[in-house]
């Protein structure tokens, strides 16, 4: 659930042995500058994975706190609407996901197996990069309850939005998305052909509409084992949904959509 909202639905789909993670990083609906929450049916269970997670979290620092709140900053401001179309035109956008990219460390492989009390214990729990191993800070915390208790509000948001994006491109056949019933998450996934799909990229963002894509196929995979997933790589952007969007903004990307397709010669 990482890429959603934890309303009151989501939770309750929980069973007994289930865990559900919502994320508070960057590109989520829940964005707090870091770390996430974890919820659970089993209060045991909750317990055990609290203190795994105790044994690997440092503590927070003054360092920290300072290098946190000034990534937040730089990056919630890269991502208004002008600036974010500035920074896209000045060929300064790859270089920054270049550099993002570099140091978001997917963590390091452990061949230790074993209960999970028993990693966290032992000498492969130092194997993961310190980046996972810190703490949130006061800050961060702050901003997840604010993001909590605005929850059901935003989803409603968002679904409104959704509902838009829907109408105006999808329904009408101009791309392909999820249907109306779809429960948005961070972005609205539409889907192009892969020899527009990079080039309409380029052409909002340079408008300043933050959009993206999906995760590329890892390179391990083979695309003629994985075709849908490749496929969908290739195909699927992303465009903006929450509360730094009004209801009319939403239908001026829709409209940016069709012009783009139609500038681009699709």
């Amino acid at each position: 659930m990482a890429m959603s909202i934890p309303t009151l639905e989501r939770t309750q789909q929980l069973e007994a042995g289930d865990v559900g993670l919502f994320s508070f990083g960057w590109g989520k609906p829940m964005y707090a500058g870091w770390g996430g929450i974890a919820c659970f049916k089993d209060i045991e269970l909750a317990g055990r994975v609290r203190e795994i997670r105790d044994r690997w979290s440092t503590q927070e620092s003054p360092g920290l706190r300072f290098w946190r709140s000034c990534s937040m900053l730089l990056r919630v401001s890269m991502n208004q609407r002008h600036v974010y179309g500035l920074f896209h035109e000045q060929r300064l956008y790859r270089f920054y996901k270049k550099l993002s990219s570099s140091q978001n460390e997917q963590g390091l492989p452990s061949k230790a197996c074993g209960r999970a009390l028993q990693l966290a214990r032992g000498p492969a729990a130092q194997s993961l990069p310190p980046k996972w191993t810190r703490p949130t800070t006061a800050l961060n915390r702050r901003l997840a309850l604010c993001n909590l208790h605005r929850s059901r509000e935003n989803a409603d948001l968002r679904c409104r939005q959704a509902e838009i994006y829907f109408r105006c491109l999808v329904r009408p056949g101009i791309v392909r998305g999820s249907g109306a019933e779809a429960v948005p998450q961070s972005h609205y996934p539409i889907r192009l052909s892969s020899a527009a799909r990079d080039k309409m990229c380029d052409y909002l963002r340079g408008r300043g509409i933050d959009t993206g894509t999906l995760f590329p196929l890892p390179v391990e995979l083979s695309r003629d084992g994985y075709p849908h997933a490749a496929e969908t790589a290739d195909e699927v952007i992303t465009l903006p949904l929450g509360p730094t969007l009004t209801l009319a903004e939403v239908q001026m990307v829709s409209r940016c959509v069709k012009g783009g397709l139609r500038e681009l010669g699709f």
